[in-house]
């Protein structure tokens, strides 16, 4: 055998075995190692100290915690920062307290390791201090560290400065602080459900393992003010073009946890955009807002696809037999003139997108009478497929409707805009030229 080589192999093994003891924590440690390290956090080089901190961390008992509190008060900022992280085994009160002159710290990332520091001790007493940070840092990264630490400590009193953040414009430079507040704001919605939010990520990317069981939340704008004004800016953030994806992403889960039924719309929309998660995170949100006397949204919509409908023509329609297509749904009246210019501009997208795949039918709310209904369609000159929806139908449009706007609305016109596979794109109320405008641009974004 080749001596040196021996002698190499022990070498390194004894490496090996000492950088696993350093790099793991081993219960049972002696005081000495301890006293030892804080003796290097007081008197020893820079990298020393940082080397004695970080063993600290890994040894995770509060004694260990305790000798990292003199490097917070360092003379070099980069000590301070790597001290910050060594506190995670104090009580939490003592920790915050040790914590909170760092926010004023005249290095940012001394601040944004402290701010990490205090999310991490779950102490509600680091909200409004964080909040503080959120508000008035300079620095755009201590201030998106901010935010994400009250998705750890916060309460509902944390909601209005997070409003604040989400209703400006988005920038580039803002992107993590509103992803964070975003998901900060589902975070603290979720822990007021009693539920286990801190994975955002939706359910169905997730192995078995991970995986929760999705349960209706109960809508907290009714109880908590400050959450139906956070839900109506979430929904600009959701429906935006200029926003990110991933924060819409983290946007749709905060609405899901917040359960307000506003918002169904924006989630519907999304529901089937081209990011997969963006589209997924959609659907799992609207499987959890309350449910209403006549059933949730998404049983509302399963209802209403496969209701077969009667025709003028004789003929039957059900929504599920032509899911491949743009299909629009009127809901009106004879007799109802503001229903008579949507008929006519219906009308009209039928005979430009009919060739190109759009289904448009109006259904009326009239008993069954054909002539009656025929005398109407050949008065207004109406090209378009006419028939009934009967008074269950009616009803179940009603429901969605009141859903998606978050009051009860029995009125008319009502249309209803579905997407390929027979996902909700729009939903219409009433017909002024506003809303025609809207009809027309929606069906011309389907193609």
């Amino acid at each position: 055998m080749d001596r040196r080589f021996s002698s190499s192999a022990v070498a390194s093994a004894g490496i090996a075995a000492a950088l696993f003891l350093f790099a793991f924590p081993v219960f049972g440690q002696v005081p000495s190692e301890i006293d030892s390290l804080a003796s290097s956090v007081r008197s020893g080089t820079v990298e020393e100290k940082r080397d004695a901190l970080y063993r600290l961390r890994v040894i995770g008992t509060e004694e260990a915690s305790r000798a990292a509190v003199p490097a917070l008060s360092d003379p070099e900022p980069i000590v301070r920062a790597t001290a910050a992280g060594a506190l995670t085994a104090l009580p939490s009160s003592e920790a915050v307290a040790a914590l909170l002159p760092l926010l004023n710290d005249k290095k940012d990332f001394v601040r944004k390791e402290a701010v990490i520091a205090l999310g991490g001790t779950g102490d509600p007493a680091a909200e409004q201090p964080l909040i503080r940070s959120l508000e008035r840092d300079d620095e755009e990264a201590v201030r998106a560290a901010a935010a994400e630490a009250i998705g750890s400590v916060g309460t509902a009193a944390s909601l209005l400065t997070l409003t604040r953040v989400l209703a400006q414009k988005p920038k580039d430079k803002r992107q993590a602080l509103r992803r964070f507040a975003a998901r900060a704001a589902g975070l603290i919605a979720g822990r007021l459900q009693k539920s286990d939010p801190a994975n955002t990520t939706p359910e169905s990317f997730l192995p078995s393992k991970f995986k929760r069981t999705l349960s209706e939340r109960r809508d907290l704008t009714v109880s908590v003010p400050d959450f139906e004004s956070i839900s109506s800016v979430l929904r600009q953030v959701l429906i935006n073009e200029d926003e990110r994806s991933d924060t819409k992403r983290e946007a749709a889960f905060a609405l899901g946890e917040i359960g307000d039924r506003y918002v169904i719309s924006a989630l519907q929309t999304c529901s089937i955009s081209e990011d997969p998660y963006l589209a997924e995170a959609c659907k799992e949100s609207i499987s959890r807002l309350p449910t209403l006397e006549n059933g949730t949204l998404s049983e509302l919509l399963d209802q209403i696809r496969s209701t077969r409908f009667n025709l003028l023509s004789g003929d039957q329609f059900r929504i599920a037999d032509d899911s491949d297509r743009p299909i629009f749904i009127l809901l009106f009246a004879t007799w109802d003139v503001p229903a008579f210019l949507v008929l006519d501009e219906l009308d009209a997208l039928q005979e430009e997108y009919g060739e190109k795949g759009l289904e448009v039918v109006a259904l009326t709310v009239d008993p069954e009478d054909p002539h009656l209904l025929s005398d109407f369609r050949r008065k207004r000159n109406l090209r378009l497929r006419m028939g009934w929806a009967d008074e269950e139908s009616v009803n179940r449009f009603f429901g969605i409707t009141s859903l998606m706007m978050g009051s009860r609305r029995n009125g008319i016109p009502q249309g209803f805009l579905f997407g390929k596979e027979g996902a909700l794109v729009r939903h219409f109320f009433g017909g002024g030229n506003s809303v025609l405008d809207e009809i027309s641009k929606s069906v011309r974004q389907q193609f």
